[in-house]
């Protein structure tokens, strides 16, 4: 992975928008997602990715230990697709790592998968579009992104941008 490219990016993004959820896997990127972007974000973010427990993290979200949350989220975003209540702009990449995705049961419910664990089609941009669509779930229902909402509209008069 171009990690030098990644991290302009992310760089870049912090600078453009205001950022109320960053979650991030931690395989093969611990040190960055558990300090370099915990730094950038920990005092912007409204909902951090692990709020509590032994080892809070603002961006740091390790799949392995949330299966049951990945598989709800999958599961949501499956049931907004099927209900034609997920828009998409017709991402080229991201349309092929959706349909490379298979159904894969597990004891919470239907997660996803690659069609076989050697596979070369790709599927990170699906798994990546389910997180982004858990944590704007998240932001939503979220006490402190209201609250900063309710005092953005009372400073401008005005709703300056919306998630919803």
């Amino acid at each position: 992975m171009p990690y030098d490219e990644i991290m302009a990016v992310v760089a870049d993004v912090k600078k453009r928008f205001r950022v109320c959820a960053f979650f991030a896997d931690v395989k093969e990127w611990e040190e960055t997602t558990k300090i370099a972007w915990r730094e950038m974000f920990e005092d912007d973010v409204d909902v951090w990715a692990v709020p509590g427990g032994r080892d809070p993290q603002p961006v740091a979200w390790d799949m392995r230990s949330h299966v049951g949350e990945f598989t709800a989220a999958a599961e949501m975003v499956n049931s907004e697709i099927e209900a034609a209540q997920f828009l998409h702009d017709g991402d080229g990449p991201l349309g092929r790592h959706v349909v490379n995705s298979r159904r894969r049961p597990n004891r919470w419910g239907i997660s996803i998968g690659k069609e076989s664990p050697k596979s070369e089609r790709k599927i990170d941009g699906c798994v990546a579009m389910i997180i982004a669509r858990h944590a704007r779930r998240l932001v939503l229902a979220s006490k402190k992104y209201k609250e900063r909402k309710e005092a953005e509209t009372k400073v401008s008069g005005r709703r300056v941008w919306s998630y919803s």
